[in-house]
């Protein structure tokens, strides 16, 4: 068992008509049908234990796995700034054709908790591209100046890549966390045979990405859809 460490800055936003005005610049994927099919029947079924007081739900549109996080936690103006580079070195709809031309296989996700969060993990196949190798190569390709900004720390080893199915926005009972914790198990049985390329409905966004609303999608691009 482990103790749950709600997400205090999206209970604010929630609670307290907070606005988040954290900016930052990524490319994401967004699953296919079959796969948010799937992410929302786990969804009901975490309801069904933690209710919405406690726990946050990610609206289906907003489900996401990020391939590449440029910045983040930066001004408006600092995004301006990297996206002025951006544009003096690429086309933005090259670059997506790029990214949706080498993207890796997801499959045999599994449901883990986090202190904060649920999340899905998926595992990448050695073929066509591991995701670790796939994000090395992206980041790579974009090849711009980010010294003096925030920029994620990317482990360069992993293999997974996660999309946030919901955040814990309060405390649960150590009772909750036990029913949460042997419905991820019996969820994980089921999910062997989930597969999906990472180049379905690939985006590149800028502005308050997380939970500010009002970002702008850049340019978009689609690959293998299944």
């Amino acid at each position: 068992m482990f103790d749950v460490v709600p997400d205090s800055y999206l209970a604010d936003i929630l609670f307290h008509n907070r606005v988040d005005d954290r900016c930052g610049i990524t490319v994401i994927t967004q699953p296919p049908s079959h796969v948010i099919e799937a992410i929302c029947l786990i969804q009901k079924r975490l309801s069904q234990v933690i209710d919405s007081q406690r726990l946050w739900l990610t609206p289906s549109e907003n489900l996401h796995l990020t391939l590449l996080e440029l910045i983040y936690n930066c001004s408006q103006a600092q995004v301006e700034e990297v996206l002025l580079q951006l544009n003096e070195r690429h086309s933005l709809q090259e670059l997506l054709s790029y990214i949706v031309s080498v993207s890796p296989v997801l499959h045999a996700p599994k449901l883990k908790l986090t202190p904060s969060a649920i999340i899905l993990i998926f595992s990448s196949k050695d073929k066509p591209i591991p995701l670790s190798q796939y994000k090395l190569l992206l980041r790579d390709k974009v090849q711009i100046d980010l010294s003096g900004y925030s920029v994620p720390r990317y482990s360069t080893t992993t293999e997974t890549g996660h999309i946030t199915l919901a955040r814990f926005i309060a405390q649960i009972k150590s009772s909750d966390v036990q029913q949460l914790e042997s419905l991820v198990s019996g969820i994980n049985d089921t999910l062997r045979d989930l597969v999906w390329h990472a180049n379905n409905e690939v985006n590149v966004r800028s502005g308050p990405v997380w939970y500010g609303g009002g970002h702008r999608e850049l340019a978009a691009a689609n690959g293998i859809r299944n």
